[in-house]
């Protein structure tokens, strides 16, 4: 082995296919991270675990370039994921790495996560699966699973908090690395092979969450590995009421994706009283499948994500507890749950029944900066200035084209194009100021949108009637 110009012994190439013995190597000769750019290269291409002694020379360096987040005794997760061929922290380093990674180069910060892959970190949750706080929900999962029916269901695995969760996250469906006989665990669990879980896991992370304050759950606990249809949804509402009658602490729901908003709000219509003590956080599902799309989407749905993570953080740390103990906190619940309920029954508000709504802009203004308006699927709703309720409820497969045609239509004199086009424009002709705003669904075929679509009228005429507009209808009085 040479010398680099710092002095450093440099790491032969040959070490280069197995990085974790080149760490190895490192650490117990001294070698600087840093100073083997070949080294530090092929650090950028991979996340894993390393167990090993003697880390303190190659410290300083991960710090330094942001890929150290935890150290316990001699295991250490190191966060290495990034773009391939993107080169990071060359040239000189003793204690202090001099040059930054790229941040260009960098897709998004993730702890180096996936211990399922760790045989005896498997061992430790197969163990621990009829441990006392997961123990009933694990039962619930037994009586679940059905070979001649629906099929499998995944365990919970002890890691989470079971049924002392403060939150429980919702998501879609058993993803296929929790299923055993496709190499998976055989486990909901933030640890599991795959990007979902590493991203999950990551966000509780930044935010700050403990696993074992949280609980994972799927709208459609049966495994199908595709998006669960309106029947599916509906047969997973017996289910999820009962996994609710475990968690006696529960605090927040996060609904990850529209199939997950969907089963839930199919849970609230036909046990309305669930709600009544919870805070629920909507938001996009963890999948890369949540991420297709261009850069400033994705970007978009990251930080939603990551404020939908701040915020249950928030929640979580609101005083709850007092001189009266249990008391207090379940009367700090209820508020919560009451304020949440009558979020969800207002119309106008940005989280109406679980939905990720946008701000309310004029029709023309939200056409002013181009593709603002999203080509993607969804709902959207019309609301006239000085008026309660909404007086449209819609949907489409593409909301720019639907919207877009709806703004061309009300000019028209005939006003063909949309069919609350008249409608709207009388309420702009009695100097009504019309503004829409949407939600973005694509996780729903036409179908489950129609049905969306149907809910949330119905849910409108619980308190203001049917929307105004809705049904070919004309200015009201």
């Amino acid at each position: 082995m040479g010398d680099t110009p710092s002095g450093h012994r440099r790491l032969p190439d040959r070490m280069s296919r197995d990085w974790g013995t080149a760490i190895a190597h490192a650490a117990a000769t001294g070698v600087s991270c840093g100073c083997h750019p070949p080294l530090v290269d092929l650090l950028g291409r991979v996340s894993c675990l390393v167990e090993l002694r003697g880390l303190e020379p190659l410290t300083p360096c991960l710090q330094r370039a942001g890929r150290l987040r935890h150290t316990v005794a001699d295991l250490v997760l190191v966060d290495l994921h990034c773009r391939p061929n993107r080169h990071v922290v060359r040239g000189r380093c003793g204690q202090d790495c001099g040059q930054r990674p790229r941040e260009a180069g960098w897709d998004h910060v993730l702890v180096a996560h996936r211990r399922m892959r760790d045989s005896k970190f498997r061992q430790q949750q197969e163990d621990g699966l009829r441990a006392p706080h997961v123990a009933p929900i694990n039962a619930l999962v037994d009586d679940l699973i059905d070979p001649a029916g629906r099929g499998w269901v995944p365990y919970v695995a002890p890691v989470y908090g079971g049924v002392n969760a403060l939150v429980l996250c919702i998501q879609r469906d058993p993803g296929p690395m929790t299923n055993s006989r496709y190499g998976g665990s055989g486990f909901l669990c933030p640890e599991n092979d795959d990007a979902t879980a590493e991203r999950f896991a990551t966000l509780l992370d930044d935010a700050g969450i403990a696993v074992s304050a949280i609980l994972a759950w799927n709208a459609y606990p049966w495994y199908i590995n595709r998006m669960p249809r309106a029947a599916e949804l509906e047969a997973g509402v017996e289910p999820l009421r009962r996994l609710l009658g475990l968690l006696l602490r529960l605090q927040v729901v996060m609904l990850h994706g529209g199939s997950a908003r969907d089963g839930w709000r199919r849970l609230i219509r036909r046990h309305p009283d669930v709600a009544l003590r919870l805070e629920v956080v909507p938001t996009y599902h963890t999948s890369s499948q949540a991420f297709i799309g261009p850069p400033k989407i994705r970007a978009a749905r990251m930080a939603a994500l990551r404020e939908a993570f701040a915020r249950t953080a928030r929640i979580l740390q609101e005083p709850t507890a007092g001189p009266s103990g249990s008391h207090r906190r379940g009367r700090a619940s209820a508020e919560i749950g009451m304020a949440s309920t009558q979020r969800q029954e207002d119309p106008q508000d940005p989280h109406w029944r679980g939905l990720d709504w946008t701000c309310w802009k004029q029709l023309d203004e939200a056409f002013r900066d181009r593709g603002a308006v999203p080509r993607a699927s969804g709902v959207y709703r019309l609301r006239a200035s000085g008026c309660p309720g909404l007086i449209y409820i819609g949907i489409s497969d593409r909301l720019s084209s639907r919207l877009g045609g709806l703004r061309r239509a009300r000019y028209r004199p005939d006003k063909k194009g949309h069919s609350a086009a008249a409608c709207v424009a009388a309420y702009e002709a009695a100097d009504k100021i019309v503004s829409v705003s949407w939600a973005t669904v694509t996780d729903m075929d036409r179908r489950d949108l129609m049905g969306l679509e149907a809910d949330l009228i119905a849910a409108h005429r619980q308190n203001f009637g049917s929307p105004a507009c809705q049904f070919h209808g004309e200015l009201l009085a």
